[in-house]
């Protein structure tokens, strides 16, 4: 009886384990590359760019001068995405020259529109909240 209890124990245990890891949400790391080509969303060719807990699903976007960016929270966590990028595991806030000013506090699954982007060049965003949490925006 002692070793069936404890059978039992194990296998509950073991469902318990496999449910928590395979929950709606959960972060997994699809095989897919980190294109620099831009994601469009059906309604107005947006260029978009999805977050999910901890990271930009793609780490470079490129766009067209004055176009703009949809951030995508796909799960509900806190984002706050600013000028700047992550340097050795620290924040370091900056404004390349001709960016547009980005202070974006995203609370939950939703969306932001940034820009427009009116210079050519290569800027730099980064998630406050979240270390390494960075996107490059290529304008072209």
């Amino acid at each position: 009886m002692k070793h069936i209890l404890q059978t039992l124990l194990a296998l509950s245990l073991l469902t318990l384990l496999i449910v928590a890891c395979s929950r709606e949400g959960a972060v997994s790391t699809p095989s897919r590359s980190n294109s620099a080509k831009a994601n469009t969303s059906a309604l107005g060719q947006q260029p978009t760019v999805h977050m999910d807990a901890d990271r930009f699903l793609q780490q470079t976007i490129a766009i067209k001068k004055g176009e703009s960016i949809t951030l995508i929270d796909d799960v509900s966590t806190l984002h706050v995405i600013a000028n700047g990028s992550w340097k050795d595991g620290l924040p370091k806030y900056g404004q390349e020259p001709g960016a547009p000013n980005i202070e974006v506090k995203l609370s939950g699954q939703g969306s932001h529109q940034i820009g427009p982007f009116s210079t050519a060049g290569t800027f730099h965003l980064y998630c406050t909240v979240h270390q390494g949490m960075g996107l490059t925006v290529i304008v072209h």
